[in-house]
């Protein structure tokens, strides 16, 4: 499929698709452990970010990696000053400064592989950042001059400097729920 038609196809659509080299992938639907980390994500980030040149989107806002045929729907992107869109519609963005997913079992392997390796090829991207749904852990990757440089947090604050903002860990797990609690 070509990015033309994949994008024709997916704004006609009710329900979403990723594109990835080409081919179509249905997105199934979030858990509740999902949902609570990317409204506390988004909430969070708002706040931190009010006032200032970044701001996040939620997963409504696709991502394309220019050297890509692939369209990707992040569960949070940040934006710092204006967004490059793909076209006239403004849904579909080449520039976000972090991309944060939460990751799911049937997710794990694809956030950790194959679509970091499609981000990655994004020149503004500074930071990707992996969010567990299983237990309190953010992984950090930033970007360095030379690759990619890993921290993990279970708790505290994770700081980004990259567009001055930080998260507290515990704030992004509230009202989450892992499968070993009662």
């Amino acid at each position: 499929m070509t990015p033309e038609q994949y994008l024709a196809f997916e704004r006609a659509s009710d329900t979403k698709h990723e594109l990835v080299d080409g081919y179509l992938y249905n997105m199934s639907g979030a858990s509740n452990n999902h949902i609570h980390i990317s409204v506390n994500l988004v909430g969070e980030l708002r706040v931190a970010l009010k006032g200032k040149p970044c701001f996040a989107m939620s997963s409504d806002m696709k991502v394309n990696p220019k050297s890509h045929h692939s369209f990707f729907y992040p569960d949070v992107s940040v934006f710092c000053g204006d967004t490059e869109s793909y076209d006239d519609e403004v849904d579909v963005a080449h520039n976000p400064t972090a991309i944060f997913e939460i990751l799911s079992p049937s997710t794990e392997g694809f956030d950790r592989g194959r679509k970091f390796e499609s981000y990655r090829s994004i020149e503004q991207l500074k930071v990707y950042v992996l969010v567990s749904q299983d237990k309190p852990l953010v992984e950090v990757f930033r970007r360095d001059t030379d690759g990619w440089l890993l921290q993990t947090y279970s708790d505290g604050v994770v700081t980004f400097p990259e567009f001055d903002a930080e998260l507290n860990v515990q704030e992004l797990y509230d009202r989450v729920r892992f499968t070993d609690e009662p």
